[in-house]
């Protein structure tokens, strides 16, 4: 694409009918489409699924650019269209690529037909966290503190990386300095409806050192992160949340949940 080799894996033959959507899988920082092989196969009995590789990631080659959220939404968009791949779009991310598919949503809302999300990344606000940290019974020091110390950690991680990792980590610090202010200001999200798989996997070494007890801890934990997920759905819209014990990548741990989960919002789309 564009003089640039991207790696893309097609399943499951064309639909062929207008207006049915094609399941389109979006990953996490630093990973391609081979983190999605454990639910490919299945999806692709009812579906035509398309993953790829970033670029600059697997198989694909480097482009350039900052990998930006916006840059890799126009970039999938490009990518689509140069295979002919018509929308509408179901749209499936996980982890930091449920914010990727938030961003394409953002910009081309008319290609998407429904949203999965596969225990993505929360956007959330300086105000929310800190409230949520003092409501987990920190001071208003001690949550400055934590949010200052939580972002020296995260640069001091950031700066040993290298590659294309490095720079995809780069716009995620970059982000959570900025609080999410990019996501938190798209506009809204078309009707369509959304699944969302949350882990919901208890560890309380996690929790050590908190000023809550650990049960205590995650709960509410839970509680303010199912909040900030809201903004991924559209007000009003048809969303199903499902809690599950798996950890966060839940695609190799339970990938019958994320395969239910699709084909729950492709029988929503095509009802629509």
């Amino acid at each position: 694409m564009n003089g640039n080799l991207v790696q893309v894996r097609i399943l499951g033959p064309p639909d062929g009918r207008p207006g049915h959507p094609v399941v389109v899988f979006e990953s996490g920082v630093g990973t391609g489409l081979i983190a999605w092989s454990p639910v490919l196969p299945d999806v692709a009995r009812f579906a035509t699924v398309v993953a790829y590789d970033r670029a600059g990631i697997g198989g694909s080659e480097a482009d350039g650019p900052a990998p930006t959220p916006r840059h890799i939404a126009e970039r999938l968009h490009a990518l689509l269209d140069e295979l002919g791949l018509k929308p509408p779009y179901v749209l499936v991310g996980h982890s930091w690529g449920g914010l990727l598919i938030r961003m394409y949503t953002a910009i081309y809302p008319a290609d998407v037909g429904g949203l999965v999300y596969v225990d993505p990344t929360d956007p959330r606000s300086e105000a929310e966290d800190l409230a949520y940290l003092r409501a987990s019974g920190y001071t208003a020091d001690g949550a400055r503190q934590c949010i200052d110390k939580r972002a020296q950690e995260m640069a001091e991680f950031v700066g040993r990386q290298t590659g294309q990792y490095r720079a995809e980590m780069d716009v995620i610090r970059a982000n959570e300095l900025n609080h999410s202010a990019e996501f938190l200001q798209l506009p809204p999200l078309p009707d369509v409806p959304v699944a969302l798989l949350v882990s919901n996997r208890f560890s309380p070494q996690v929790w050590a050192g908190r000023p809550c007890e650990p049960p205590a801890c995650h709960a509410h934990w839970l509680r303010q992160r199912l909040a900030a997920l809201t903004r991924l759905a559209p007000a009003g819209a048809q969303t199903s949340v499902t809690l599950t014990e798996a950890g966060h990548d839940i695609q190799h741990e339970e990938p019958s949940l994320v395969v239910d989960a699709i084909g729950r919002v492709l029988a929503t789309s095509k009802a629509r």
